[in-house]
């Protein structure tokens, strides 16, 4: 009974452990909300897709679930480490990040960032690196598809999306998109926005972090229910307290009700040790 109260402690100080384990990345996150016109643009220490509808973003201030048809675009800055095929990711980088400068100049400042953060790193592989062999990997590159005039987004599932156009209605796969292809599907659609620059879940992968992420996208449609709920009520209560959520959660559910239970057991443990009262025959009156 004596050592719950240090292994709570210790569970908590892991899970803050985790948690600055998830931050040591970065990068750019552009969002806007669909029924608002502006676009907005923030700085993240991690950035984690749960599945094609929703993903979890980690600030300096906490972390936010947000929904993915409200991200734009996810732009990483520059690993700490140098592969051999860096440069052809360099340059990949920053193309797509030219691409998005052109289509929201309103967070140019912040993709700037980012840019000069990989121009920087480009610089210093090349001057640290040799010259690549000849019988080096080439980089692999996704098929792509090709759009028909006209083409409308109607709906969007985990690895497809649906669209209109003048020969009818087609399924495409979301993989093979590309960014521009993506920034013209959104256009035609009010209320559905494609994800653009986001790895998403591969089913087919037998890495670990893919088989918990497709067994995480098979849950139920009543544990997504209640596991927004949940989401929902800890959120408002770690707002009106003025925290964030993560710390809110931590503290509720690894030391105030771990705490409130043992507090619980021990009364009713000195109440059953508690002696009852011994009750006395009654006398009869002596005639």
């Amino acid at each position: 009974m004596r050592s719950f109260i240090p292994a709570c402690l210790l569970l908590v100080l892991a899970c803050l452990t985790i948690s600055q384990a998830q931050e040591e990345s970065g990068g750019v996150l552009i969002y806007h909300d669909p029924l608002v016109s502006y676009t907005e643009a923030m700085e993240y220490r991690a950035f984690r897709q749960d599945n094609a509808l929703y993903c979890t973003v980690f600030t300096s201030s906490g972390r936010k679930q947000m929904k993915s048809g409200s991200v734009l675009a996810v732009v990483p800055y520059p690993p700490s480490t140098f592969e051999p095929v860096f440069e052809e990711t360099a340059g990949t980088a920053l193309q797509k990040i030219d691409s998005l400068i052109a289509a929201y100049p309103q967070v140019k400042p912040q993709l700037e960032v980012a840019k000069q953060q990989w121009s920087r790193a480009l610089v210093v592989f090349r001057e640290t690196s040799k010259p690549a062999p000849v019988t080096s990997r080439a980089p692999t590159q996704k098929a792509t598809v090709t759009l028909p005039a006209g083409a409308r987004l109607t709906s969007v599932t985990r690895d497809s999306v649906t669209i209109t156009h003048s020969s009818g209605v087609s399924r495409v796969p979301l993989r093979g998109l590309t960014p521009a292809q993506i920034l013209a599907l959104n256009a035609t659609s009010q209320t559905i926005q494609l994800p653009l620059g986001i790895e998403l879940p591969n089913a087919t992968s037998s890495s670990p972090a893919s088989s918990q992420s497709s067994v995480a996208t098979e849950t139920t449609g009543l544990t997504h229910r209640l596991e927004l709920a949940g989401r929902t009520v800890i959120a408002f209560a770690a707002k009106t307290l003025g925290i964030d959520d993560l710390t809110f959660s931590v503290w509720t559910f690894f030391a105030i009700l771990p705490g409130l239970a043992l507090l619980l057991l021990i009364a009713f443990c000195l109440k059953s040790r508690r002696p009852k009262p011994t009750v006395l025959p009654a006398r009869r009156p002596i005639s």
